[in-house]
């Protein structure tokens, strides 16, 4: 047994002396499998984007012009109305008794006016003759006069009691749709009590801003690109820019966009594209794209290894990348696998 011990020794330091001459395999030995693209050179449409809000372009709150008890109210929330249709009318009996006052002593008042106007007539053939003072004369037209004044003022008030029985129906004043009401029949209003708040939603105006540099490119009139969360793709117009810029240096834009549906709300917000120009680009597949520290990184294959080359995105659009950097047309880029490359990594294109 102590003879063959030394022997079982010596065979196992054998035996670990030629495994330390098989070298292990290295991480950059390793072959990823890949696959390869050849990118292509193309022009590009450069837009700015900026997030907007849509407002009502025409938003008001209806209130009265006379005072009284509510009677009807002809609309509710959520209803569509046309300019013109009744929206709430408001008790008028008692203007119109007033109405019938005013018109009475109208009617009295004229017929004791004609008969002035006669009897100034006669004093006036008398003056002419000489038969009565220029004194006497004169209060008789200074009376006429006093008539033919209350006259007017009383026929204004009755065109006021007029105006304010018209005015107890209150109407839509464009069309739109009623955002909130109010008030309930049986309440009392005044001209400081708010009715109804109403909406037009066609067209509507987007409110955005733009930095300084991209002014030249906007004006009234330019077509305005917008993607709208559950509405889709949409072109406006530029309605108005502000004369002044902001405190952070950029400058209001608004643009009228249709919107026969109603789809869009008041509120609502968009992604503004406006196109600032073209670049030359590289259309790669987006996953091409890998981050190394805080560059963005695609992989080039050159001798069957993948080197990082530093590129900037210009824009994405669909699954897509356009880039620019140091690459070329005819360069192999890896597209598949990307993640487990490392710089000189051995690679093995599909």
């Amino acid at each position: 047994m102590l003879r063959i011990l030394p022997l079982f020794l010596f065979i196992l330091l054998l035996n670990c002396k030629s495994q330390e001459k098989i070298p292990k395999k290295s991480e950059s030995e390793k072959v990823i499998k890949v696959s390869v693209i050849t990118p292509q050179k193309e022009k590009v449409k450069v837009y700015y984007t900026v997030k907007g809000s849509f407002e009502a372009i025409k938003n008001t709150t209806l209130k009265p012009e006379v005072s009284g008890i509510v009677e009807k109210v002809f609309t509710d929330e959520g209803r569509f109305v046309k300019k013109g249709d009744k929206l709430l009318k408001i008790e008028d009996k008692f203007l119109k008794l007033e109405l019938k006052r005013l018109k009475a002593s109208y009617r009295k008042l004229l017929a004791d006016l004609e008969y002035y106007r006669a009897f100034y007539e006669r004093r006036k053939r008398l003056y002419e003759r000489e038969l009565i003072s220029k004194e006497a004369y004169e209060e008789v037209k200074k009376r006429l006069k006093i008539y033919e004044e209350d006259a007017k003022a009383l026929k204004a008030q009755i065109e006021n009691v007029k105006l304010k029985i018209r005015k107890s129906v209150v109407t839509a004043p464009f069309n739109g749709y009623i955002a909130k009401r109010f008030v309930s029949e049986g309440d009392y209003v005044n001209p400081s009590t708010k009715l109804f708040q109403i909406v037009s939603l066609n067209p509507v105006r987007l409110s955005f801003s733009i930095p300084q540099e991209y002014i030249p490119k906007v004006k009234e009139g330019t077509t305005i690109l917008a993607e709208v969360e559950g509405v889709g793709a949409l072109t406006g117009k530029v309605s108005f820019l502000s004369p002044v810029l902001s405190e952070d240096r950029t400058l209001t834009v608004k643009a009228d966009f249709q919107n026969p549906k109603g789809k869009i709300k008041p509120g609502m917000f968009a992604l503004v594209k406006i196109l600032v120009g073209e670049k030359e680009a590289f259309k790669l597949p987006e996953r091409a794209i890998t981050l190394m520290g805080n560059k963005k990184v695609v992989w080039k294959i050159e001798n069957g290894k993948a080197f990082p080359v530093e590129v900037k995105l210009i824009k994405v659009e669909g699954a897509f990348a356009y880039v620019s950097g140091e690459i070329k047309e005819g360069d192999k880029i890896a597209v598949e696998n990307v993640h487990l490359l490392r710089p000189g990594a051995k690679v093995s294109p599909k």
